[in-house]
């Protein structure tokens, strides 16, 4: 299995935003991706309700349909083929980002878990009310973005909200001036429910849904662009902080992206494998004094061979893997590691750090073992961390500005 969301709790830090824009950009090529976008959110939330539904696997990737959504969106194996690829790559396109399938896809992936952890924070409960609940946030998300779509089309009001389009999606999720005919309250209020915990969640569903939908809509509707550093081995500078290797024995790679801008480092030095592996320190830096804090993050680590992760998605033996080192107060969710290039062996681990109380101070975040051959010597470059959808303690996703001056370091040392 190559992407799961079962069991990511707390992923909601990643899709707090408080309203979405009051009109859109117009463009047939922004129209076709915000399409692209529905369809694969929808997808890949089906998945989820086909886990759920009594007597079938409780995979969401059973018969590949995490993988064939996938490859929809993404192109798989064929890039070119690729939803967003194919409306970048028309010779008269008016796009007005290029080159954004994995920053969305990502997004996406953030999107799909926070929704499903709100609805199902434990594995898949095959129960027909867990399996509504899903279609009902389903189906609420596609109709939110089908508003969204319309007002980027040219010649069409710019105004989602045109003839009540956003209303009324609305009011047939949450029952509108009814609320006892909101879509998940009609679940449990049912006389042949079968619901389980947690119960009385439509609220936090909706929102789940909401900040999902104007994380997306905002993200399309936002130039991308790539920014690549190469740094010493000594020390770097992000915004007004400093970062420097880490101790004698372990090397230090540090980047700083936005939600819509990727940085990639790399540093000289290494560390070479022990006979029980390679640790990596994934750590957080920013400076507090400018920023304030940082209630909650996602990271991203991509590593090559030979380093290898037992298990895949969001098994057991890759959880294991993973210690949390954030400290009292702080949780680490959505561990999934995947194959993102399509080569058949895992290459991706995510991760979502998040304080529930106060900030994530500048330090550790979590540590990832790995396994490797005794003594094979492992460069910095081999592993890349990435940050995305930073959130202050309010909540909120930091201005473009101020992410830019978060940046994340990986520090690898023999396993003990």
């Amino acid at each position: 299995m190559r992407r799961a969301y079962s069991g990511v709790g707390a992923a909601l830090l990643v899709m707090a935003i408080a309203a979405g824009p009051a009109a859109a950009i117009q463009s047939k090529c922004l129209a076709g991706k915000t399409k692209c976008v529905s369809k694969e959110a929808f997808s890949l939330i089906k998945c989820e309700w086909k886990a759920r539904t009594p007597g079938r696997p409780n995979d969401p990737n059973a018969g590949g349909c995490i993988d064939k959504a996938t490859a929809v969106f993404d192109g798989g194996a064929l890039p070119d083929k690729g939803c967003f690829e194919k409306l970048e790559n028309v010779a008269t396109n008016d796009c007005i980002s290029f080159d954004d399938t994995q920053a969305v896809q990502t997004l996406i992936d953030q999107c799909v878990a926070s929704v499903v952890s709100t609805i199902d924070p434990m594995l898949p409960d095959q129960t027909k009310c867990n399996v509504g609940k899903h279609k009902c946030a389903a189906k609420k998300l596609k109709g939110l973005l089908k508003c969204y779509f319309k007002a980027t089309t040219p010649g069409k009001p710019e105004d989602p909200n045109t003839d009540g389009c956003i209303d009324k999606v609305l009011a047939k999720f949450d029952g509108g001036a009814d609320p006892s005919k909101g879509c998940v309250v009609k679940l449990e209020n049912s006389p042949r429910s079968d619901c389980t915990a947690p119960i009385g969640n439509q609220a936090d569903i909706e929102a789940a849904v909401d900040g999902c939908v104007d994380s997306m809509v905002n993200a399309l509707q936002t130039p991308s662009s790539t920014t690549t550093t190469t740094l010493g081995t000594t020390s770097s500078t992000i915004g007004a902080t400093t970062t420097t290797t880490a101790p004698t024995g372990s090397t230090t790679s540090t980047s700083s992206p936005t939600s819509s801008t990727t940085t990639t480092s790399t540093p000289g030095g290494g560390a070479s494998c022990s006979a029980t592996g390679l640790t990596a320190t994934v750590g957080l830096d920013y400076n507090e004094q400018i920023l304030g804090g940082v209630s909650a993050i996602h990271v991203r680590l991509t590593y090559a061979p030979p380093l290898v992760i037992p298990g895949t998605g969001t098994s057991t033996t890759v959880r294991a893997r993973v210690t949390n080192l954030a400290g009292a107060g702080s949780t680490l969710s959505g561990i999934n590691d995947r194959d993102l290039n399509t080569d058949t062996v895992d290459e991706t681990l995510d991760a979502d750090s998040r304080k529930t109380t106060g900030s994530l101070s500048p330090g550790p975040l979590f540590r990832v073992l790995y396994d490797c051959p005794n003594g094979t010597p492992i460069p910095p470059s081999a592993i890349t961390c990435v940050l995305s959808q930073a959130t202050d303690l309010s909540g909120f996703p930091f201005p473009p500005a101020q992410a830019a001056l978060i940046g994340c370091t990986v520090a690898l040392s023999p396993a003990p």
